[in-house]
């Protein structure tokens, strides 16, 4: 796993969720995915539109884990009206303003320690009230722990144009499992291409633009995409 990337842990942590159903979702070690599934659809008679809707429904609900800020964030505004919970103010000021995603991360760091320092100067005489200060302090250390991870999250590794679009290929080849072929991730891929999160910008008929992280722009023709998803499956299996 990649630096930036936030696997089942670091979601937890960062939602408060925990494993298992949340509403319409479950949440697994390896991903989220929506409750609604295809023998929900065979099992009623559902009409043509609200089949539709409900398919979309299943694949805006699918996150694969480890997954980037970005599409976490991408999936979030998908789903946030079916989610009980919300996602720290900090973490989307950061994927929305990447460049100040260190200044972000230090004020809400500061306001922790500082925290931190007026929780410490209390003297507590009951047990219950030793007993909220310590749980206090818990919480407040576990965020400082999560800034931290944080951090990481919002650097930008060496490889990290290269891990985008890996990622997001690895993303649709779980999706499409058996009939991943290259010219299936290719349609895949051009779907998402413009949409939150993804690193694609515009589809072609014989390539896909995508976006590095210092904004220019490169282009991934078929022959590179069979390279890379070959690359994938050698990663599987090794």
């Amino acid at each position: 796993m990649s630096l930036n990337e936030i696997d089942c842990a670091a979601f937890i942590r960062l939602t408060g969720a925990n494993l298992g159903d949340i509403g319409i979702h479950e949440i697994g070690i390896d991903g989220i995915k929506s409750s609604i599934n295809g023998d929900t659809l065979s099992s009623y008679p559902y009409s043509p539109e609200t089949n539709a809707r409900l398919l979309d429904s299943i694949k805006l609900g699918r996150l694969i884990f480890p997954t980037t800020p970005a599409l976490l964030f991408a999936w979030y505004e998908n789903n946030k009206g079916d989610l009980p919970f919300t996602l720290p103010e900090w973490f989307i000021s950061c994927v929305k303003t990447p460049a100040k995603s260190s200044e972000i991360l230090a004020i809400e760091k500061l306001n922790i320690e500082q925290a931190l320092i007026k929780l410490s100067a209390q003297r507590p005489l009951s047990p219950l009230k030793r007993f909220e200060v310590q749980t206090e302090r818990e919480q407040l250390e576990g965020h400082l722990n999560l800034l931290d991870s944080a951090t990481k999250w919002f650097q930008k590794p060496k490889r990290q144009s290269s891990d985008l679009v890996d990622l997001e290929l690895r993303e649709v080849m779980i999706s499409l499992g058996s009939n991943a072929t290259p010219a299936s991730i290719f349609s895949a891929l051009s779907k998402r291409a413009g949409q939150p999160g993804s690193c694609f910008t515009e589809a072609l008929p014989d390539a896909l633009i995508w976006k590095r992280p210092d904004g220019s722009l490169d282009k991934l023709a078929m022959p590179a995409l069979r390279m890379r998803k070959k690359r994938a499956r050698e990663r599987n299996r090794s």
